[in-house]
């Protein structure tokens, strides 16, 4: 998470903590599903997830970000 963002694999305006801590949180969040939930399959899950974290992970090109107000 630390170096992704100078090699522009990911958003450089993403803090490395506090990404990594909403990864960990998602990736519990879909195993607790799987262990309180029978009809709950984490497997079937992954696209989601996938395309969850690409998009939140997703460097923008240079001058597309709005202002963090």
């Amino acid at each position: 998470m630390k170096f992704a963002p100078a090699d522009g694999r990911i958003d450089p305006g993403l803090d490395p903590d506090g990404t990594a801590t909403w990864i960990i949180a998602l990736i519990a969040s879909v195993l607790t599903s799987a262990a309180t939930s029978p009809g709950f399959h984490p497997a079937d899950q992954l696209p989601t997830l996938r395309l969850i974290l690409t998009r939140f992970l997703q460097a923008k090109p240079h001058g597309s970000y709005r202002s963090r107000r």
